[in-house]
């Protein structure tokens, strides 16, 4: 039987033009949560007291988690695709100055796209969450894992399913 593991995830951050950065999982540290139908609250409406039905609310926010180990030149080297580059839009990612300038999917401030796809072998899925802001946290790590960088970001939109 097969199943879908962190070894056959990837995790992909895409700017609005389609220019991309793999942020690929370790072992079962990625999360997406409120994934529902319709991406819509449901409210209770209640009379005298008794469920009568659901009514439809606001749309839901998509909350997301990954952390990834990385080696210490994906910190501290500035010709390479460095994750906090990408989620600050500095380095190589800044659209005034940088040689892989990244542009926003939404007018007002940076934002983008996160795309989650599994494979079993056989069989394959994934999720775009289109409307995504970050923030990252970085850690003190030791051997044999070193430095992570724990990222958390929020989707506004409704996600595609494939």
């Amino acid at each position: 039987m097969s199943r879908w593991t962190s070894k056959n995830t990837t995790v992909v951050f895409e700017d609005a033009v389609g220019t991309t950065l793999a942020i690929s999982p370790g072992p079962g540290d990625f999360s997406i949560d409120n994934l529902t139908e319709g991406n819509a609250d449901a409210q209770s409406s209640r009379n005298r007291g008794v469920h009568d039905c659901w009514v439809e609310g606001d749309d839901l926010i998509q909350s997301w988690s990954i952390t990834r180990h990385m080696p210490n030149e994906s910190i501290t080297d500035a010709t390479l695709a460095r994750v906090l580059d990408w989620i600050r839009r500095t380095g190589i990612y800044d659209p005034s100055t940088g040689s892989t300038p990244l542009t926003s999917v939404e007018s007002t401030m940076w934002a983008f796209k996160v795309r989650v796809s599994m494979s079993d072998g056989s069989n394959t899925a994934s999720v775009l969450l289109p409307n995504n802001r970050a923030i990252a946290a970085l850690a003190e790590g030791t051997a044999p894992d070193g430095h992570a960088l724990s990222i958390s970001g929020t989707n506004v939109e409704e996600p595609t399913y494939t």
